[in-house]
């Protein structure tokens, strides 16, 4: 099967507001060489018009995300609302965000939340839906004993009910291993998000030098194991999400289609 490069439309969140017609910005996504999109419902559009869209300029949907969709209480308080939307948009993945702020402090905030995926996804999941959880840093704090937020996520969660995504730049913030990420969670992976890490050039003070977010390619991530750990894993679908861009942001995925296709091969 061919890999798929897709793009989190998170990344033109500003561009697809302001456009006057999302068309336009697809249509840019698509010429910058994407096949894909996790999309994001702008301008009043109904998941049907969006899958419209998205099939005239030539890009398949991956998931839903953003809006209520974002949020999993939305799916707890509404899954017939949540599953309708995936299913007019074609996808088989509801996105959700971050682990809420009043979890990500104790073990049992983790325990907490991963008891409510548990609960939604079994809402879902009778329609053909999973959720799908895309990490950042935070949840690797280390607790008492060791153990982070993630493992309780990894550990305390159906399979057969969260996928997870996971995010390249935010596991190297966090220091953790990717490739032991990756192996850990195969057979509950489908895509993984790609984005580099930079380091700042303006920092003044060592201690506290920040990182960058960067196009594929253009900074310190060492790729060529990762993606060889991903197929492995049997994962096809590599997403770019970059959170923020140091130029224009259709010329940075450009860029990173261009390294992901050309340098690594997918």
């Amino acid at each position: 099967m061919a890999n798929i490069i897709g793009l989190q439309m998170h990344t033109l969140r500003r561009e697809l507001a302001a456009a006057k017609e999302p068309l336009d910005v697809y249509r840019k996504v698509k010429a910058a060489g994407y096949d894909a999109v996790q999309a994001k419902l702008s301008h009043n559009l109904s998941p049907k018009d969006l899958k419209k869209i998205l099939d005239d300029v030539g890009l398949k949907p991956l998931s839903l995300s953003g809006n209520d969709f974002g949020h999993l209480l939305g799916i707890l308080k509404d899954p017939k609302h949540a599953i309708e939307s995936a299913h007019a948009l074609g996808v088989s993945v509801l996105d959700v965000g971050t682990v809420f702020i009043e979890n990500r402090n104790t073990l049992n905030g983790y325990q907490l939340y991963a008891n409510l995926i548990n609960e939604a996804g079994k809402l879902v999941r009778k329609e053909g839906l999973k959720i799908s959880y895309h990490n950042h840093a935070l949840e690797f704090h280390n607790f008492e004993g060791g153990c982070t937020g993630m493992d309780v996520l990894a550990d305390e969660t159906d399979p057969d009910i969260l996928n997870f995504c996971l995010d390249c730049h935010w596991l190297q913030g966090a220091g953790a291993n990717q490739i032991q990420w990756i192996k850990r969670l195969t057979g509950r992976m489908t895509m993984i998000h790609l984005k580099d890490y930079g380091i700042d050039l303006g920092t003044t003070v060592v201690e506290v030098t920040p990182r960058i977010f960067k196009a594929v390619g253009e900074g310190n991530i060492h790729w060529e194991p990762i993606i060889a750990a991903a197929k492995e894993a049997k994962i096809d679908i590599y997403v770019v999400e970059q959170d923020e861009c140091d130029r224009d942001p259709f010329d940075c995925i450009a860029s990173s289609s261009r390294y992901m296709k050309n340098t690594l091969g997918l």
